[in-house]
């Protein structure tokens, strides 16, 4: 399983919000010399603006969700789910920077809308957001580092797994090794 529920409806909100600037391309800057229609891409501009404020939080909604599902052990394919993560996070860039270009367009015929600012901050914030999801994120190893590793091994700079999961526990191995044979021992009773 790649992206989860409230992933696809951060993924249609992005989409949809994507697909209507598209559309609504095509109705730019050539209908703006008409007063009225000047006036009412203004008033869409600007709710535009406030939808698009909400992008990091749609973001971050994706990004926590997929973590809780990755901590639940419920995705298969940590390497989709990450591509699809990096695609909205990548679509949502796109939107904010399109949005302010309309702004600057709608600027430069006289008109003012507010909000480049902060949607130059909103953008800024998603790309913070994304930073910290991918450091977090599991990632395969790259050749260079497989390589490595298996030459740390060779060379014996690695340790057991007893001995690792008896340190992640905090007691020595003895101990480790106890609580394991406990544990299936209550297991078969």
């Amino acid at each position: 399983m790649g992206i989860n529920t409230i992933g696809r409806i951060s993924q249609r909100q992005l989409r949809t919000l994507e697909e209507a600037l598209e559309a609504a391309h095509g109705d730019g800057e050539d209908s703006w010399k008409d007063e009225k229609r000047r006036s009412a891409a203004a008033r869409d501009l600007r709710r535009i603006v406030r939808l698009c404020l909400r992008i990091p939080e749609t973001l971050n909604d994706l990004v926590d969700s997929s973590i809780d599902h990755l901590m639940a052990h419920l995705i298969d394919d940590r390497e989709e789910t990450a591509r699809e993560v990096r695609e909205e996070f990548n679509r949502g860039q796109r939107i904010l920077t399109r949005v302010i270009e309309l702004i600057e367009k709608f600027a430069a015929h006289g008109d003012s809308i507010q909000g480049t600012d902060e949607l130059r901050d909103a953008s800024e914030r998603a790309k913070r957001r994304e930073a910290e999801f991918f450091d977090f994120w599991p990632r395969p190893l790259t050749a260079e580092e497989f390589v490595e590793a298996q030459e740390a091994i060779q060379r014996g700079e690695g340790i057991e797994l007893d001995e690792a999961f008896a340190q992640i526990a905090g007691v020595d191995r003895e101990t480790w090794l106890r609580r394991v044979e406990e544990r299936k021992r209550a297991r078969k009773a």
